[in-house]
């Protein structure tokens, strides 16, 4: 059983799953619902700042975890998977594409896609290494990674 489970609370990861996915899903409307209509026309960027921010969030937390020696393995169900896992979807990006190909805007649909995917791994990169960056300098043995 990894160390964080043996509180009476957080041995149940799903607690952690629920309460994690509400806040991401709560989230993921709010800045959808702060973020104009697509603009320019057909551009949806609330699915667009959504999966980007939710790249940057999981890298630096599966990294944060990952360094913390168990100490912040929660993380990992919490907001890896609980929070991040319903902020940023793969299905949402999906149907973006499958509004392009209804309009016949097959280039403009492959751009975004292979833009949030290309612009998403590079932060999840960013947040990971923004994670080594913080660290104390003794433990960086990692960072180059």
């Amino acid at each position: 059983m990894p160390p964080y489970r043996t509180h009476p609370v957080l041995r149940h990861e799903w607690l952690l799953l629920v309460v994690g996915g509400a806040a991401g899903a709560l989230a993921r409307d709010g800045v959808e619902r702060m973020l104009p209509a697509p603009t320019p026309p057909g551009l949806p960027l609330g699915t667009l700042a959504v999966n980007l921010l939710g790249a940057l969030a999981l890298g630096a937390v599966i990294r944060a975890a990952e360094r913390s020696g168990g100490r912040l393995a929660w993380m990992r169900d919490l907001l890896g998977v609980g929070f991040c896992g319903a902020f940023s979807t793969f299905s949402a990006l999906s149907l973006e594409y499958v509004r392009f190909a209804v309009e016949e805007e097959h280039l403009a649909g492959v751009l975004y896609v292979l833009g949030s995917l290309v612009v998403g791994g590079v932060l999840a990169w960013i947040g990971a290494r923004l994670v080594d960056l913080a660290s104390p300098p003794g433990r960086r043995k990692d960072a180059a990674s």
